[in-house]
């Protein structure tokens, strides 16, 4: 996920902010296709401190038979959020049945650094460039054709546990006082196989329409040099969301 869409980034303190959103779509052609998916999330600024909730959901399903449904929750602290280096411990929830993971339970540390940062009176963060770098627990049930790490009496099921590093590039540049582009790369990789990463790109544009009223595209790709189970060394998704902010 692009954590810097969701990173608030502000002088004031002692505030609350967030967005929700929520679509459905329905078809009828042969089959009967419906599609809902959800998100909320919610951060708080302290003086020194900010915390972030970050949800999603989405599901598919063809005459009422699921066929892809996919989420995450998401934690986030970031201590001395105003100095040029702070440090964030995370912790995650995610499945996606589409790609045959079951569940992702990861929890990490990081160390972020702010490598360029360009204010302006027109934006309060034109130009923000950065680096984090830190280690991850990561744990995952997958269910399909299994490549490695399967389970003994049961080749359709593979359950990992890794230590892993997690280093990201971000950038967050405000192309136009209604266009606002979010940018992450993550390189995760076990110490014993540095060279075989799991590559994740988030690409992000994010459309002002109103005060509370945005809508969003997005690009998400993984390329993933030691898979689990198959199909899935290049995955990516491309879509678009309407947000509705709760607070500024």
């Amino acid at each position: 996920m692009n954590i810097e869409k969701y990173r608030l980034d502000k002088d004031t303190s002692k505030i609350w902010m967030g967005n929700m959103g929520f679509g459905i779509a329905s078809k009828k052609q042969q089959n009967i296709v419906n599609q809902y998916n959800a998100n909320l999330n919610i951060a708080y600024l302290s003086k020194k401190h900010s915390y972030m909730v970050i949800n999603y959901f989405n599901l598919q399903q063809v005459n009422k038979a699921s066929f892809i449904s996919e989420g995450y929750a998401h934690i986030r602290l970031n201590f001395y959020r105003k100095n040029l280096i702070s440090y964030e411990p995370y912790a995650q929830y995610q499945y996606d049945l589409g790609r045959g993971l079951l569940y992702r339970n990861l929890y990490g540390m990081s160390c972020r650094l702010n490598l360029f940062r360009n204010r302006s009176k027109e934006a309060k963060d034109k130009l923000n460039v950065g680096i984090a770098s830190g280690l991850m627990y990561e744990e995952e049930f997958w269910k399909g054709n299994v490549l490695r790490f399967a389970e003994a009496g049961n080749p359709t099921h593979a359950h990992t546990r890794f230590i892993k590093s997690s280093t990201n590039i971000f950038v967050k540049a405000a192309l136009h006082e209604k266009i606002t582009l979010y940018g992450t790369v993550y390189y995760q990789a076990r110490f014993e196989k540095f060279t075989h990463p799991r590559i994740v790109s988030d690409i992000q544009l994010v459309f002002k329409i109103t005060k509370s009223l945005s809508f969003t595209t997005q690009f998400a790709s993984t390329l993933d040099y030691l898979p689990i189970v198959t199909g899935n060394v290049f995955t990516y998704n491309l879509s678009g969301s309407f947000f509705l902010k709760l607070k500024d």
